[in-house]
């Protein structure tokens, strides 16, 4: 039986209340590394701008932590709207999904 190495993957997770998004990025043991959101920013509510800088801010803390690769876990929601928005967020920071 052949083992493979072990790898560290990182990914980006992103959930949603009623008026708020989160994102957390998470290692493959599910140790927080970073976080984010709207509330932590002071933003009132969460709407397509406020979510896209959401995602700036996570990739600056990525871009820091020296993570050029993630994977973009969107729990099951759709990828549209605020969830897209936070993707393009980290992509415009330069970070691949």
């Amino acid at each position: 039986m052949k083992f493979r190495k072990t790898q560290k993957k990182y990914r980006i997770s992103v959930s949603k209340s009623i008026s708020h998004v989160y994102a957390v990025v998470l290692d493959s043991s599910d140790n927080i590394l970073a976080s984010c959101s709207t509330l932590s920013l002071d933003f009132k509510q969460a709407n397509v701008s406020n979510c896209f800088q959401v995602g700036q801010f996570i990739g600056e803390k990525c871009l820091e932590l020296n993570l050029k690769s993630l994977r973009f876990d969107r729990n099951g929601m759709l990828y549209h709207g605020r969830i897209k928005a936070i993707a393009d967020g980290v992509r415009d920071k330069g970070l691949e999904f």
